[in-house]
């Protein structure tokens, strides 16, 4: 019974760290008196009725074990404070979604279904302690076994002689031993008896497991945090990286050609022409680009003056605004 109860108890605070973990104030308190619970029925199936502060110190405060003292029936007064901080961590009013209000009823049944067997397994024990041997039994069974013992020698001193002795006393330890043992198992809760069943070695097995699935649960909450982190820091990493390459981008789209530089001195070969090994890719294609301008400005200019020179010529210029003179008659009037 105290196995389901451990078991129980490992189940029922893994699902509160799980589910509830929206409300924690309500959550670390139905931890709290999930972790009593065992503490609460090792008393009660004691017929304790007073526990000592120092058994639930870090999980219940001074003020809380007086109703506890009080109470008629200590397991169940903890099994009802385990429910209430439950329907407070899942509440569902109108205001809550369906999906959200359907997952928390699901989990409140859940974790309901634990309490219950916790409840169960108390009632077992109670159910033991209740229900000794009766004692017309043990009556019997003493005196039967006294008269046998002691007409025993008579039978076998016959056949046995001085071993007699021996054999009867092995015989008498034997059958006295099985009845002992019977009078033991018929309360092994009472801490006073020899062989009681070792209670608060299963309480602090229990009260050790929930602390370390409240540490774990905690451990895991911080490793998530920081991987969150982590991924916040990285995309805003790359976003950064995407935002910059645009900038870059739109920032060399709109940048204005830049006019080619000046020949240096160093630039000029010995008859002071430029040396073409001195420029570059870029430095040739913007000397190009500027020896074009030229060019367009002086055939304009040359428009200007065939216009003089024949002014029945209408046709000298085309509907994009560029000059397109005859060729010969440009060449006879200005000997070219």
């Amino acid at each position: 019974m105290w196995g389901n109860v451990t078991r129980a108890t490992r189940s029922l605070t893994s699902a509160i760290l799980t589910h509830c973990g929206d409300h924690p104030a309500h959550r670390d308190n139905a931890i709290r008196w999930t972790g009593a619970f065992c503490v609460a029925t090792m008393h009660f199936i004691r017929r304790e009725y007073h526990i000592p502060t120092a058994e639930l110190a870090g999980f219940l405060k001074r003020q809380e074990l007086d109703p506890l003292d009080n109470a008629e029936h200590q397991s169940l007064y903890v099994a009802s404070q385990i429910r209430y901080y439950l329907r407070k961590a899942l509440k569902v009013d109108a205001k809550t979604p369906v999906q959200i209000a359907h997952a928390r009823t699901i989990h409140m049944q859940y974790m309901s279904g634990l309490i219950d067997v916790l409840i169960e397994q108390v009632s077992g024990m109670e159910r033991i302690r209740s229900t000794p041997l009766p004692v017309v039994y043990t009556s019997h069974l003493r005196t039967f076994l006294f008269v046998y013992l002691l007409f025993l020698p008579y039978i076998w001193v016959k056949e046995w002689s001085w071993g007699t002795i021996f054999l009867v006393a092995f015989t008498a330890f034997a059958l006295f031993g099985i009845e002992g043992a019977s009078s033991e198992v018929e309360i092994p809760f009472n801490k006073h008896r020899p062989n009681h069943l070792a209670l608060d070695a299963y309480c602090v097995t229990i009260l050790d497991n929930i602390q370390s699935l409240v540490i774990h649960e905690a451990n895991l909450d911080m490793q998530e945090q920081i991987d969150a982190d982590d991924d916040d820091d990285e995309n805003e990493a790359q976003q950064s990286t995407i935002v910059a390459s645009q900038k870059h981008y739109t920032g060399a789209q709109q940048q204005p050609p830049q006019q080619p530089a000046k020949p240096s001195n160093h630039q000029m070969n010995s008859s002071g022409n430029h040396d073409p090994s001195e420029y570059s890719t870029g430095a040739i294609d913007d000397a190009l680009a500027e020896l074009g301008s030229l060019l367009h400005a002086a055939d304009k200019e040359f428009a200007s003056l065939a216009t003089q020179q024949f002014p029945s010529n209408t046709n000298l210029a085309d509907q994009d605004g560029n000059t397109s003179l005859r060729l010969d008659e440009i060449r006879r009037t200005y000997n070219v």
